[in-house]
Parts: structure tokens; C-alpha cells; sequence
């Protein structure tokens, strides 16, 4: 297996134009242009670092360049939650003008997906878990409350936001090589659920596999960027109760990595 190898400093450049999406005769590997890797800590990048090269060290975020096989990649660390997710990708993507980015880390299985710890989930969509208004009957959506949060010509998102469907695909073939892996959708909260009730909401609701606190914002924002999205994610944990000894972050972060390294062919 080839590992990571570092490459020259990020060409700097002005605004992205619109990327076409991926497409199952058009690897990810094979689009033009870099794959911007983002991972919300330096745990759910580690290994993908190896052997890069360190750059733009003026920044904010932790920011490493290199190539796997014959791709060339970046990999960034954002920080953790939707904020800072989203302000990771819009300072960067205009600089390092990815041609794809792939979210990557570790995530929490709803009931009834099926998913155990150490399994992979891949994201067919993303979706704001608790963004409304809450009420005596409950959380009112977005689309309910008649809010998007993105238009673009005739269409209008709202909590839900879309992945790329060919990403989708390669990267669900792709983490099949490394554990068990389902795909479906994804729920990013801005506080991680810790009842059986609400996480059972969640999985309700969107018909959800899996819950982070980065996918929609990093869906949201390469929505608006023009850029092609995917996302995968170990399972740390199962969603609801929290019981500190029941995670296995490091093994769900491990996981979430070899997928990507499988992805770009390492």
C-alpha cells in the first residue's frame, strides 16, 4: 500500500467556478484538480497526514498537502461543529480550488441502522437536525417555518441538503473494502443527542442512519461553492445514552481513514 507522499506548496487563486458533479464514469480520483479531505480533528486525520507536507501555516486551520498514488489531495482540519466547518471551507475552497471535498470522521449510530461500533456509514444526504423552532408539539422545521437556508435559480433547501451521488457511490464501494458499511442519511446537530427519545426522533424524522456535528454544514457549503460532497464516518458509538466506555473513537476514526486511502487507491 503507497502512502500519503508530500507534494508543492497549494497554488493561491481567486474565487471557484461551478464543478460539475461526479459521475460513475468519472472517478473521484480521476477529476481534475485536488480532493479536499476536512476532518473535525487532528484524531480523524491522522493518518491521512502521514508523509504530507505541512503548509499555509499562517492560517487559522491545519492545513497539509500531498498525493496519494497519483491524486493529489489537501487535508484540513476545520475544528469542531457547523460553524466552524463552514468558515473552514469558505476561506479555503476559493484558494485551494478542490475538485471534490470529502468529509471524514467519526459519528454516532441512530436506532434501527443497523450500524455497530466500528461499522462505516457513507451519507446520501445531510440534513440540520435542530435548526426551527421548537414547540409544545415539537421542533418545526425549516420547511415548515418557510426558511431556506440555500437558493439557486427555481430551488430552494431547507433542512435537507444533497451529496453527490457519484462520491456516494465510490466511496460506499470504497469503505465495503474495510468494515461493514451501510448508507443513508445523516442528521449534523449542534448538540450531540443524548436520550433514547430525541435519538429516535432524529432517526425518525430524517430517516437517518448516523449523527455528527460537521456534515450539513460542510454539504451546505459546497452547495454553494459548486462543489461535489461525500461523506464517511466511523461509528464511535450507538446515538442516545451517553456511556463514555462504550465509545471506540479511535478504532471509528482508523476506519473512517482506511476508507478514504481506499478511495484514492492507496
Amino acid at each position: 500500500m503507497n502512502r500519503p507522499r508530500a507534494c508543492g506548496s497549494p497554488a493561491l487563486g481567486g474565487g471557484p467556478n461551478q464543478r460539475p458533479t461526479t459521475d460513475d464514469r468519472r472517478p473521484a480520483t480521476e477529476v481534475p484538480g485536488t480532493i479536499l479531505l476536512i476532518a473535525a480533528t487532528e484524531a480523524e486525520a491522522s493518518r491521512l497526514t502521514q508523509g504530507l507536507k505541512r503548509v499555509r501555516a499562517e492560517s487559522p486551520w491545519r492545513v497539509w498537502q500531498g498525493e496519494v498514488e497519483d491524486t493529489a489531495v489537501h487535508v484540513v482540519v476545520t475544528g469542531v461543529g457547523k460553524a466552524n466547518t463552514a468558515l473552514a471551507l469558505g476561506a479555503l475552497v476559493p484558494v485551494l480550488r478542490p475538485a471534490a471535498v470529502v468529509q471524514v470522521g467519526v459519528g454516532g449510530a441512530y436506532p434501527g441502522s443497523g450500524l455497530e461500533s466500528g461499522h462505516l456509514a457513507v451519507a446520501t444526504r445531510e440534513a440540520y437536525g435542530d435548526e426551527g423552532a421548537e414547540t409544545r408539539a415539537g421542533l418545526r422545521g425549516l420547511k415548515a417555518l418557510g426558511l431556506p437556508v440555500w437558493r439557486a435559480e427555481d430551488r430552494e433547501w431547507y433542512e435537507t441538503l444533497p451529496v453527490d451521488p457519484g462520491l456516494c457511490r465510490r466511496l460506499s464501494a470504497a469503505a465495503r473494502k474495510v468494515a461493514p458499511c451501510r448508507r443513508g442519511g445523516f442528521v449534523t446537530v449542534s448538540t450531540v443527542t443524548g436520550t433514547a427519545e430525541r435519538a429516535a426522533r432524529l432517526a425518525r424524522r430524517h430517516r437517518a442512519v448516523c449523527e455528527s456535528m460537521e456534515g450539513a454544514a460542510a454539504a451546505h457549503a459546497c452547495l454553494a461553492l459548486g462543489v461535489p460532497f461525500g461523506e464517511v464516518r466511523g461509528i464511535s458509538n450507538p446515538v442516545g445514552p451517553r456511556d463514555r466506555r462504550s465509545w471506540r473513537l479511535h478504532e471509528a476514526a482508523a476506519a473512517a481513514q482506511e476508507a478514504v486511502l481506499a478511495l484514492l487507491g492507496a
